[in-house]
């Protein structure tokens, strides 16, 4: 699918959205990205669901898409953040998990198979231990009161 139709069908969700109770929803990014948080609750958003989600239910996003919002998602990453990334990845595979990928070339981390979603592959057992070690590189984890962003259950 390309990126221009990827979009228009999430327009097209957006359509749907406002004839059936979300008027004010507004247009999607340039990402394709839809602020849910515009959909009512209660029947009504259930309602709206079940008549738009289909538009949009199982579209993946095209890779020429990911590659633009992984590259803007670096633009608002600090050289110190980028840093802190390879850190952390590097003291994953020092600390059992040797396969833990390393950030891409703008700085981004990159995620294992199995933490991609929908992925059915198992999270190996080593990466609960390392991750608990490594966190704090990221200023996260529950020292810092934070969610570990990856990938625990």
């Amino acid at each position: 699918m390309s990126v221009e139709d990827y979009v228009a069908k999430h327009r097209e969700f957006v359509e749907c959205a406002r004839e059936n109770g979300a008027p004010d929803m507004p247009d999607p990014d340039e990402f394709g990205a839809i602020k849910l948080l515009s959909i009512p609750e209660g029947p009504t958003g259930l309602k709206l669901m079940k008549e738009c989600s289909p538009l949009i239910e199982g579209l993946a996003m095209p890779e020429e898409l990911q590659r633009r919002l992984r590259e803007k998602q670096a633009g608002r990453m600090t050289e110190a953040q980028k840093q802190a990334e390879r850190d952390f990845a590097n003291c994953m595979q020092e600390n059992g998990v040797p396969d833990w990928p390393d950030p891409d070339a703008n700085g981004l981390p990159v995620y294992p198979d199995w933490a991609q979603p929908g992925s059915t592959l198992p999270r190996p057992p080593e990466v609960d231990p390392a991750n608990e070690i490594c966190q704090p590189i990221l200023g996260g984890g529950p020292e810092a009161g934070q969610p570990d962003v990856r990938g625990s259950e």
